[in-house]
């Protein structure tokens, strides 16, 4: 799954709360935002970019959040 736009991971935490298996990649601008992300899921993939340009391999997700 991946969360265009994740902010502040309220999104994250609700996933992971109730799939704590599931592989999740977050995509925000804001660097405060990923690097809190990051310390509260290090198991997971933040990522500081423009979600008009990831970067990210197309058809790599099966989920797509962007709120």
């Amino acid at each position: 799954m991946i969360d265009l736009g994740c902010g502040e991971g309220s999104l994250v935490y609700a996933i992971k709360k109730r799939f704590p298996n599931l592989k999740i990649t977050g995509i925000d601008i804001s660097p405060r935002r990923i690097k809190s992300l990051r310390n509260r899921f290090p198991k997971e993939k933040f990522y500081i970019r423009d979600v008009c340009n990831t970067n990210l391999k197309k058809n790599s997700f099966d989920v797509i959040n962007c709120s």
